[in-house]
């Protein structure tokens, strides 16, 4: 014969079976949390953990908190050249290396550059060469040799003139023919030209009237 069960023990059997219906459904839903990433899967870790280590793989591995925005602006004169935040802005401006910004370096081919308030310039040329275009990058790009730029930048010789060198260095446009003097002016020895009697200026030539221009 079977043991007649008591009240007691049919209430224990039902409250063991519901206990044990809740553990499995609490079991089931961990599992489905798990495989959707809301839980960790393993080692203890916590859910803002696996938060913030999605967030710093997809900084492509900056620091959580490097305590500087890279993105802020940074004060006058500085710039951050390295791109590194850590260290903000790193970069002081206006030198020749990193004049207006990062990386604009100032050198010339001829002559010396230099990072002029925020701009490079050209500050100095050789002998008989000049920056005549203003611009940095080409430097000294022009000869003061030429009867084009004789001695100046915008000293272009007469027609039939040569541009040669005084006893003291300087170029000079210089008549080199009588001819080159016009209307029977003379080039003397000066490599000037004189007209009625009297010595022109560098570069002047005779009218028909034996006055200078």
């Amino acid at each position: 014969m079977l043991a007649a069960c008591s009240a007691s023990n049919l209430d224990d059997y039902r409250g063991a079976g519901a206990s044990g219906g809740a553990n499995a459904a609490d079991s089931a839903a961990e599992a489905a949390l798990a495989g959707a990433g809301g839980l960790p899967s393993s080692g203890g870790s916590t859910q803002a953990g696996g938060a913030a280590g999605a967030g710093g793989g997809a900084s492509g591995g900056a620091p959580a908190d490097s305590g500087v925005d890279a993105d802020a602006g940074c004060a006058g004169g500085t710039a951050n050249c390295d791109g590194v935040a850590s260290n903000g802005c790193e970069t002081t401006l206006g030198t020749s290396a990193n004049c207006a910004h990062c990386g604009n370096a100032c050198s010339a081919p001829i002559g010396t550059t230099a990072c002029v308030n925020g701009a490079c310039k050209v500050t100095a040329c050789p002998d008989h060469r000049a920056d005549c275009d203003g611009l940095a990058g080409n430097g000294c790009e022009t000869d003061l040799k030429t009867t084009a730029t004789c001695g100046g930048c915008q000293n272009a010789c007469p027609p039939s003139f040569a541009c040669d060198q005084t006893p003291s260095g300087v170029y000079v446009c210089a008549c080199s023919s009588d001819a080159s003097c016009l209307n029977g002016g003379v080039c003397s020895g000066f490599a000037v030209c004189v007209c009625g009697g009297n010595a022109c200026g560098l570069g002047q030539r005779c009218t028909l009237i034996g006055t200078c221009f």
